[in-house]
């Protein structure tokens, strides 16, 4: 069963909110990820100045479960990151962003688990985005990295929606798992 992951209110009351936090350097799709676990569909987005806040439900209707998501798309430039650590504090899942077609964008990604290096692994989620381009990222590398780590790794395309399944069921079920213990 996929999940119906939609923006709107939910039939079954919801006791909590789930927090999500994106995180990488600017410009590798974070935005247009949200944008998409919300909307569906893909939308043309400029430079998150700072932070940007999206919401919506994940609905099981086969369970009559819901659970409502708010996303923390921090914004990738040094000038923000004065603030956003205290933003990560209380997420419960993190989504660690890189840009498949930008070599730099991977070799930052150390400030950015820094940033979330108190989440458990199994609560972050390593996002090869831009999998639609030309990769930089070389497959055994990011692989490696996921390993090193201890976290899985999902290619996306923001753009096209590829991978948009799958991320959405590791979603859904950290969200339920979450919600057993």
């Amino acid at each position: 069963m996929t999940p119906s992951m939609s923006k709107g209110p939910s039939k079954r009351k919801t006791s909590q909110v789930n927090k999500i936090v994106l995180v990488g350097a600017g410009g590798v799709g974070k935005t247009s990820i949200a944008k998409r676990l919300v909307t569906g569909e893909y939308l043309e987005t400029g430079m998150t100045v700072g932070l940007n806040v999206e919401s919506w439900m994940v609905k099981d209707t086969d369970e009559d479960v819901s659970f409502k998501v708010v996303a923390f798309d921090l914004g990738g430039q040094k000038q923000f990151r004065f603030f956003q650590p205290e933003l990560v504090s209380g997420a419960d899942i993190a989504l660690i962003v890189f840009d498949l077609s930008r070599y730099e964008s991977f070799a930052e990604l150390d400030e950015w688990l820094d940033m979330v290096k108190e989440m458990p692994a199994e609560s972050k989620l390593l996002i090869a985005n831009k999998c639609d381009l030309r990769p930089v990222v070389q497959e055994d590398e990011a692989n490696a990295l996921a390993k090193q780590l201890g976290v899985r790794l999902i290619y996306l395309s923001a753009k096209t929606g590829q991978g948009f399944d799958k991320l959405e069921s590791m979603i859904w079920k950290q969200l339920k798992d979450k919600t057993k213990t």
